[in-house]
């Protein structure tokens, strides 16, 4: 039976961070996951796939709230503040779930997933199909982005959401200028 209420996905998260204390997410046994969120082993797997799509889904509701914002109401710059404050603010639970690098794992979802929407968003904005050097540059972009988030993150986020923010804005692509700043509403 899939868990229609975020709260309860919240359940299943906060029991993978506590595990992640003492366990890397990789060495999650589902059954004890499963204990302290208080589901069973069928509700679990009717809503993840493994202990990685918990963090996965975490991140997607994530950037739900922050980056898939972009191009609609909010900035480049004040979506990855936004988002870099979020991460910090639930530092014990992302310092954790980065430190994995497996194909399933959060970074490689994310930088998967962010990329994808880099593309769509500026093709979307632009109007127009992108060139392959556009392409090539948006993705030179997610992979370096990636990197770079993902270790802000494994070394404890040391740097303020401000510097990232501005780094990031500062380093995309001209072809991503369009993502800069947020669409005018003329309804």
């Amino acid at each position: 039976m899939p868990i229609r209420e975020p709260k309860s996905r919240m359940r299943v998260v906060r029991a993978l961070e506590s595990m992640m204390e003492s366990t890397p997410i990789e060495k999650v046994q589902v059954t004890r996951l499963c204990e302290l969120a208080d589901i069973g082993r069928t509700t679990f797997y009717d809503n993840f796939e493994n202990v990685f799509a918990v963090a996965n889904w975490y991140w997607d509701q994530t950037v739900q709230e922050t980056l898939y914002r972009i191009g609609n109401d909010v900035s480049f710059y004040d979506a990855h503040l936004a988002l870099f404050k979020r991460l910090r603010t639930e530092r014990a639970f992302f310092v954790k779930a980065f430190r994995n690098s497996d194909y399933s794992s959060l970074n490689q979802h994310g930088y998967r997933h962010i990329g994808g929407f880099y593309l769509g968003k500026v093709k979307e904005l632009l109007g127009r199909a992108l060139t392959p050097e556009e392409e090539s540059a948006i993705h030179f972009f997610n992979v370096g982005a990636s990197d770079y988030c993902a270790e802000w993150v494994r070394s404890g986020m040391n740097e303020e959401p401000e510097l990232l923010a501005r780094t990031f804005t500062n380093a995309a692509p001209p072809v991503m200028d369009c993502l800069q700043n947020p669409k005018q509403r003329t309804d």
